[in-house]
This record gives structure tokens, C-alpha cells and sequence, in this order.
């Protein structure tokens, strides 16, 4: 964990050396669907969901980057008798580095995990630190991609591979 901190920090420096170069700054909004893995798996079906991304220029081929969202999730199995259900909002800074249209995208952060069941009335919200890395590609502003995001809620290891379609919003250039 430190040394995924730790290098990237290293990149974060370096880009900034970089700003010399056209840098682009960006709004990003779209959809996604969650599929569950490991221990989430056993527990909810896949998900859907929507997010709103701040895309700030430090160079021609890098970005810092603010991520939230939203992920609905409905339980199955015997869980689904009780009408369960999750909600997962993440919270995460990242760095994007791009090539020819393609990007990679690591991010840390901060995950709120909500679980409820409604025939019970009963619901928990728990947070946790929250990781995910990404990779897609971006043409003319749409942009498609997959990430792995993990966290834990309690003793339960929250993890999903998403899929992303979105677009994103150029508002200035250095």
C-alpha cells in the first residue's frame, strides 16, 4: 500500500515538471454497470450506477483526477427474500496517464458503504478507504473504459469491475 502511495506521488512530481506542455481540464459525467467480485459476489447481483469526474490538466498526456458516484446493487439468494439492498458512494483522487487515446488511471480515496433491508427496516452505513484502478479509451470526448475498485465495509470486502461509458466536458487549456 505504501509503495502504491509512494509512486504515485513520484509520477504526480514528475508531471508537474511537465507543465510547460498543453494541459486539459475536463468534466466528466456517465454510466456504468458494477459487477460484483469475491466476497461481494456471494451477496448482490450487478449493479448500475452513474459518476461525476473533475479532470485537471498537468501536461500533454496527464491529468489529476476527482471521482464520485453512485452504485446500486440488489441482493440475491436468501438475501433477496428480505428486499436487501447496497449502495456504494466512492470518493477518489487519482492520476491519469494518456497515450494516443488510450489511459490507465489509478486512484485512493475514501468509500461510503450502505446496506439495507427493507422488510426489516433495518440499514447500515459503514466507510472505508477505497482503491481503484482503471483503463479505457477516449475518442473526441466520449470516453469507455473498466476498473477494478475494492474497499471494506465491517469485515466484508467490498469489491467491483465496472464498466464505464461517458463523456467529458472540456472547460479550459493552459
Amino acid at each position: 500500500m505504501k509503495k502504491t502511495i509512494v509512486l504515485l506521488a513520484c509520477i504526480i512530481v514528475t508531471s508537474f515538471a511537465a507543465t510547460a506542455q498543453k494541459a486539459n481540464n475536463q468534466i466528466g459525467i456517465g454510466a456504468e454497470i458494477a459487477m460484483p467480485s469475491g466476497q461481494f459476489d456471494n451477496d448482490f447481483n450487478s449493479g448500475f450506477g452513474g459518476y461525476l469526474k473533475g479532470l485537471f490538466g498537468i501536461g500533454k498526456m496527464s491529468q489529476l483526477t476527482f471521482t464520485t458516484g453512485y452504485n446500486y446493487h440488489k441482493a440475491k439468494g436468501e438475501l433477496s427474500w428480505y428486499h436487501a439492498s447496497s449502495f456504494i458512494i466512492p470518493f477518489l483522487a487519482g492520476y491519469r496517464l494518456s497515450a494516443k487515446g488510450f489511459f490507465v488511471e489509478p486512484q485512493v480515496g475514501y468509500g461510503l458503504y450502505y446496506a439495507q433491508i427493507k422488510d426489516y427496516n433495518m440499514s447500515e452505513t459503514d466507510g472505508a478507504f477505497t482503491y481503484a484502478i482503471g483503463a479505457g479509451y477516449k475518442f473526441h470526448g466520449l470516453e469507455a473504459g473498466i476498473k477494478y475498485r475494492g474497499g471494506k465495509s465491517g469485515s466484508d470486502d467490498v469489491s467491483v469491475v465496472a464498466i464505464h461509458l461517458g463523456y467529458n466536458f472540456s472547460f479550459g487549456r493552459k
